[in-house]
């Protein structure tokens, strides 16, 4: 997008001329951007007295473990979070983890000493491998410095108790699967479309259903409940029609019988009492979980 970014300061007046207008100038402004950033967060971290370490490992679009690192430390009174470094691992063991975050860290000017002398903290995910007492990767520093704290992000703590305490309800269950079944909207074209066709005759501004899979699950099943909400009537009658119209010849038998399923379902007064409950319980947890997020 740069040399278009340029072709827009032309037309604002402002002559740049043609010499910076490429990919490979923008390559060089955002790395000296990026090098003058790294240089003024060492400057920083030279006057700080204490830190903590934060870490969180996701796979790349080649498929391929990085680590991320982030530091918490106070400035001018303040706690402040700083994106460090993102380190490809060598090894997905505790190990390879910790040898990836300490070369983040050495990035940036910090050594083992600075470990342990400076460093009052570790948060990271609840995986084994980041929290195991014994082996963990919250574990090692803990033998280079006893002080260091090991921190299990709260706002993912919460999510997993709030999933447990409510496994156990029948109705959740029933809900889960009629999600599912909603989703098809996002996978059918066909069905997409008639449901937006319906949305426009009843007057309703028909939003895409969420997806009630992923990684953190309180934010993904409170998007799906409330586009659920907002789409409850055009869905409902939408499937009715699969459901109840005998010449229906283009929907196969599964989705018929899929169809009569979900509508007996949202159609229990227990079911629509459930859902609202359900979903003002996620935005207070929610709510909970990104004050926690600011915490950590």
């Amino acid at each position: 997008m740069f040399p278009s970014l340029v072709d827009l300061h032309h037309k604002n007046g402002l002559d740049l001329g043609d010499t910076y207008k490429n990919d490979n100038a923008c390559r060089t402004f955002v790395q000296a951007i990026g090098q003058s950033m790294k240089d003024d967060l060492v400057e920083k971290l030279k006057n700080t007295h204490f830190f903590s370490v934060m870490s969180d490992s996701s796979v790349d679009r080649s498929v391929k473990d990085q680590e991320m690192v982030y530091l918490t430390y106070v400035e001018d009174g303040k706690p402040v979070n700083q994106f460090v470094d993102i380190v490809s691992l060598e090894h997905a063991h505790s190990q390879g983890i910790l040898d990836a975050i300490l070369v983040g860290l050495s990035n940036v000017g910090l050594t083992e000493q600075d470990l342990t002398s400076r460093m009052v903290g570790f948060g990271c995910d609840g995986a084994s491998v980041m929290m195991g007492v014994h082996n963990g990767v919250a574990a090692k520093p803990n033998q280079m410095c006893p002080l260091i704290v090991p921190i299990w992000c709260v706002a993912h703590r919460l999510e997993l108790s709030a999933l447990d305490s409510i496994t156990s309800v029948p109705l959740l269950a029933e809900l889960k699967e009629t999600l599912t079944g909603v989703k098809h909207y996002s996978h059918s074209a066909k069905a997409s479309r008639e449901l937006h066709a319906l949305g426009k005759v009843m007057g309703i501004n028909v939003v895409k259903p969420g997806n009630i899979d992923g990684t953190r699950w309180l934010p993904h099943m409170s998007r799906a409940l409330e586009g659920l909400v907002k789409n409850f009537k055009v869905t409902l009658v939408h499937f009715e029609n699969h459901a109840s119209d005998p010449h229906d010849r283009e929907a196969s038998a599964l989705m018929k019988g899929r169809a009569r399923a979900i509508h007996r379902s949202l159609t229990q007064y227990k079911m629509v009492m459930f859902i609202h409950l359900v979903l003002d319980i996620l935005q207070e947890l929610l709510s909970s979980a990104c004050c926690f997020r600011g915490m950590d």
